[in-house]
């Protein structure tokens, strides 16, 4: 039996996963908004929030980045990277949003004081700031979004 993967778009919230594989007769579905909203993908937000904290640490603590990403601005970079890290965090730790927050910007601080150390880096606290500002935006984003989701699974 041959496998496949495929995706259909229905709406908002509505992006179904469709997977056939040898032990499946019929496709199971499955919903974006399952995945944000279901607490049994829990783990899998916990993983990607570690994913990323080690991405971000390789990618700030090495005297030159393994690669070259970028989205043209350093101060975008950090405001897109703990947006990034704040919406995984969140999404792995409902129940303790702020303190999820707060260890980030913690994170970020530490970030930028080990920098000192690393050749060709410097500490720079206007990054913090950027970092401060993505995962505030964080937040409001997650908060709408799984709104939206919850709405569109009743």
């Amino acid at each position: 039996m041959k496998a496949f993967a495929g995706t259909h778009v229905a709406g908002f919230g509505q992006l179904e996963i469709v997977a056939f594989g040898p032990m499946h007769d019929k496709g199971r579905r499955l919903s974006l908004a399952a995945v944000w909203c279901a607490p049994r993908w829990r783990l899998a937000w916990i993983a990607l929030l570690l994913a990323l904290v080690v991405f971000v640490s390789v990618m700030s603590l090495r005297p030159f980045p393994l690669l070259d990403v970028s989205l043209g601005w350093d101060k975008l970079n950090h405001g897109f990277a703990f947006f990034t890290l704040g919406v995984a965090a969140l999404r792995a730790f409902p129940s303790a949003g702020r303190q999820a927050l707060a260890a980030l910007l913690f994170y970020g601080g530490a970030i930028e004081l080990l920098q000192t150390g690393v050749p060709g880096r410097s500490a720079d606290w206007v990054d913090l700031g950027a970092d401060a500002l993505g995962l505030a935006l964080a937040a409001p984003v997650v908060a709408l979004v799984t709104r939206r989701f919850s709405q569109s699974l009743d």
